[in-house]
């Protein structure tokens, strides 16, 4: 038998989210760090990273980032080649997408899906003891957006666009 539980409905999350253009976005052997506001009680849905302008090592090497509570810090979320991996040229125009699973330091991990034949992914949300997502906050907080460049000459238009989309689940 079930039993009806008692709800209280209100209208569904709201979306925000933060735009930021940075020039000069990726240094030879270097990090490049912006603060970007995190509005209380809100949750990191999904960052796009546009580059507007190319980018071009002098000769093959890793461009990648960080998002953390500190400057150049990663306790949120990390790929350090998410961007290009022993490459040479990123083009204007190309758009990366960090999602739910932002990468192996953290960020939010979706519910598993069945694949079809009844197989669903041992998710951070199918554990005995899972762990507070690091991508929401109760409080409002900074966050350090972090470029990352491996030892190469750094040419091209050099900028990027990021957009971080925020769920307001308060």
């Amino acid at each position: 038998m079930a039993i009806l539980g008692k709800a209280k409905y209100s209208s569904g999350a709201v979306h925000s989210s933060k735009r930021i253009v940075l020039e000069d976005a990726f240094v030879q052997n270097n990090e490049v760090v912006i603060e970007i506001d995190q509005p209380a009680g809100t949750l990191i849905d999904n960052i796009y990273v546009r580059f507007i302008g190319n980018v071009n090592l002098g000769t093959s090497g890793d461009l990648g980032w960080e998002l953390g509570t500190t400057a150049s810090a990663s306790d949120v979320c990390a790929n350090a080649d998410g961007f290009m991996d022993n490459g040479t040229d990123v083009p204007a125009g190309s758009v990366f997408r960090l999602n739910h699973s932002f990468g192996a330091s953290g960020g939010i991990v979706e519910q598993g899906w069945s694949d079809g034949a009844g197989n669903v992914a041992n998710t951070k949300n199918d554990q005995a003891a899972p762990s507070a997502d690091t991508a929401y906050s109760e409080q409002a907080r900074k966050l350090f957006f972090t470029t990352i460049c491996t030892d190469d000459v750094v040419t091209g238009g050099n900028k990027i666009e990021i957009n971080v989309m925020f769920i307001n689940l308060s």
